[in-house]
């Protein structure tokens, strides 16, 4: 099973994927074909071997004529990649990488998906990488993917409508949640386009995680910079570890541990609160017996990499421990996705866990249970056993 990793130093764009997925062995011929099935006309794509910092690369450039509309909505663009010739999963892919720029432009400008009138996102240009990294992706057997950090540059930027700040908004909208950093010139790095089509692949962000590197692929940009090679690497090949065969997300997480025995229960408690709040997934602490008897706490931190320097901060601000353990570990989770149930006294989001296409378990949300309980004066456990029993219902056996 193929595994991809981003490598977003110098940012991401939808030239730079395609440029590294042909560097790395991408069938370039069979990618112009493959795009030629599109309903699009007026366009051809160019490669050409450049160097960037004194690292070779791949440019590739989409040259559209000036006959084609530059404004599509989403159901034409869905539309025209349904219809195309494109194998199943390349159309799966592209049409989910749309959909999450449609629901990034949405929360932008504060209106639904299906109405969102592209702008620079629904000219050929971005069509033609989207469904260009799709295709080479599934081509190529990628399965699985992750991505680094994301520089997503500074400055300003200018589109059709004026002078926008960097990241764009839809670009943030699309990197929520994942770790982004800005860095080196100020300009833009990380396009809407890159950043759709990187969420869409990338299940893991943050270090490589652990794997077997057969193919690197240097994607260069555009732009010429004085002290940055403007490259986005990839490399592919097989991940190691025990989930590499099973349909799971793994993610590589650091394990910060110490032993305190100079604490007070009420002062060590707030530690808990103050490290979720730092940015840690999880803390708790444990008794143990420590030397000479003494009765002592051993506190556990479980953090993405991105968040090991706020997390061991605070930890040495809030505790009187004078150094920490740090572990790397491999997390291994369920696929998962929300769906809601009706209760009598209102919506509560389920979270669903899968095993490939089949649910494994589905449970309620308690904090959804717990405030429709205070809302409505039904005691907790009722909502609890009702949002449960709604679970049952359609899950079956799964809930």
């Amino acid at each position: 099973m193929t595994h991809l990793h981003f490598d977003c130093a110098s940012g991401v764009a939808g030239d730079m994927i395609l440029g590294g997925l042909v560097d790395a062995g991408g069938d370039f011929e069979g990618l112009t074909a493959a795009l030629k099935t599109l309903a699009l006309s007026g366009w051809r794509i160019e490669r050409e071997e450049v160097r960037r910092g004194g690292i070779a690369g791949t440019l590739i450039r989409v040259i559209a004529g000036d006959g084609e509309p530059p404004h599509r909505h989403l159901p034409q663009i869905e539309r025209s990649i349904g219809e195309s010739g494109l194998a199943p999963r390349a159309r799966e892919r592209a049409i989910a990488a749309f959909r999450l720029l449609a629901e990034a432009e949405g929360a932008v400008h504060r209106t639904a998906p299906e109405r969102v009138h592209f702008h620079e996102v629904g000219a050929v240009d971005a069509i033609i990488d989207i469904c260009g990294a799709m295709h080479l992706a599934t081509e190529m057997g990628v399965e699985t993917a992750s991505a680094s950090s994301i520089n997503v540059g500074s400055g300003t930027v200018e589109c059709e409508h004026g002078t926008i700040p960097v990241p764009a908004p839809a670009t943030a909208e699309l990197l929520r949640g994942v770790p982004t950093h800005s860095d080196g010139p100020a300009v833009e790095l990380a396009t809407p386009t890159g950043a759709a089509i990187v969420r869409t692949l990338a299940t893991q962000f943050g270090t490589q995680p652990r794997m077997r590197v057969e193919a690197i692929g240097c994607g260069a940009g555009t732009k010429e910079f004085p002290h940055r090679a403007n490259l986005l690497r990839v490399f592919l090949g097989e991940r190691e570890g025990a989930a590499e065969s099973l349909p799971v997300e793994s993610r590589t997480l650091l394990v910060i541990t110490a032993e305190i025995d100079d604490m007070t229960p009420e002062m060590l408690a707030p530690v808990i609160e103050r490290g979720l709040g730092a940015g840690a997934l999880d803390v708790n602490i444990a008794p143990i017996q420590m030397k000479k008897g003494r009765p002592g706490w051993r506190l556990t931190a479980l953090v993405a990499p991105e968040s090991r320097g706020a997390v061991l901060e605070l930890l040495f601000r809030e505790t009187s421990s004078f150094g920490f353990r740090v572990q790397e570990v491999e997390r291994v989770c369920l696929h998962r996705r929300f769906e809601s149930v009706t209760t009598p006294w209102g919506e509560v989001a389920v979270k669903v866990g899968l095993w490939g296409e089949d649910v494994l378990r589905a449970t309620p949300e308690f904090e959804d249970c717990r405030r429709l309980a205070e809302t409505s004066g039904v005691p907790l456990p009722d909502v609890f056993a009702a949002a449960q029993a709604a679970i049952h219902a359609r899950f079956g056996d799964h809930a």
